[in-house]
């Protein structure tokens, strides 16, 4: 078949290998975009190769063309399951959060943030902060929620989020290394900006979203280790006795909320 056949029969298993390799290994972002590339030019190269081998047959009829057609399809197949295979492990592997570009969402009334501060959405209600650490929701005297800024950076990063069960046992957090997720609790990243954990009942304990560098929005059940509990849904915030609060604006000073 020649040389160039040699070659390529050669060069496909070192490809799906590295691939494999750099999948299966605790890759970061870049590490995944190469495996995704090994697989995408490893098909490239079995689709070249059956190319080859059918226009060098001499006597090409239609049980060659079948065979080189499901050879052809198989290999198609092999790199949707395969690029899939890396989202899964990239899923699974990478535990930091990467802030999107969407726009910031229009603000409560009269909550007009200097243009250097980081935004926390919550339900309807926002606090911003220019003086860092900040701490969004405290409970008991604990941090639930408190956001810090990039060394160096106009970015935003989470300092301190904790998700606790209604028996007091962590299920999730995030810190500035990433997030954690208790191994019995189904979790979702949909893209990269975002994390959804869900309790053992199935129910929606925690969402965040990094918007963009400056804006983070947070849904979730917060809870310190004696149970006293603080909601957070689409459109409001409940506190403790079902007080309620829509559309509030908190800025500027050492925090916004704090529970007892």
């Amino acid at each position: 078949m020649g040389t160039e056949a040699v070659w390529l029969g050669v060069a496909f298993p070192i490809l799906v290998g590295i691939g494999v390799a750099l999948a299966v290994s605790d890759a970061n972002e870049i590490e995944f975009w190469v495996a995704r590339g090994c697989f995408i030019v490893a098909a490239l190269d079995a689709l070249t190769f059956v190319v080859i081998w059918l226009w060098r047959t001499e006597s090409l009829g239609p049980p060659m063309a079948i065979v080189g057609a499901l050879i052809a399809g198989t290999t198609v197949v092999a790199l949707i399951y395969g690029l899939k295979w890396v989202d899964y492990r990239e899923e699974k592997t990478i535990t930091k959060l990467r802030p999107d570009s969407k726009p910031r969402p229009p603000l409560p009334p009269n909550c007009n943030p200097p243009a250097d501060a980081m935004v926390v959405l919550f339900g309807s209600n926002a606090a911003w902060a220019n003086r860092f650490p900040y701490t969004v929701l405290n409970i008991g005297g604990t941090a639930v929620l408190a956001v810090d800024r990039v060394p160096g950076k106009s970015q935003l990063n989470v300092n301190v989020l904790r998700i606790f069960d209604d028996r007091g046992n962590i299920m999730a957090r995030i810190d500035g290394d990433g997030f954690w997720v208790a191994p019995d609790v189904r979790r979702q990243k949909p893209n990269p900006s975002t994390l959804v954990v869900y309790d053992r009942a199935g129910q929606q304990a925690l969402k965040v979203e990094f918007l963009n560098s400056q804006t983070l929005y947070v849904e979730g059940i917060f809870r310190d280790r004696r149970g006293v509990m603080v909601q957070i849904t689409a459109d409001k915030l409940i506190l403790p006795r079902n007080n309620i609060m829509t559309r509030g604006c908190f800025g500027g000073g050492a925090g916004a909320i704090a529970v007892n």
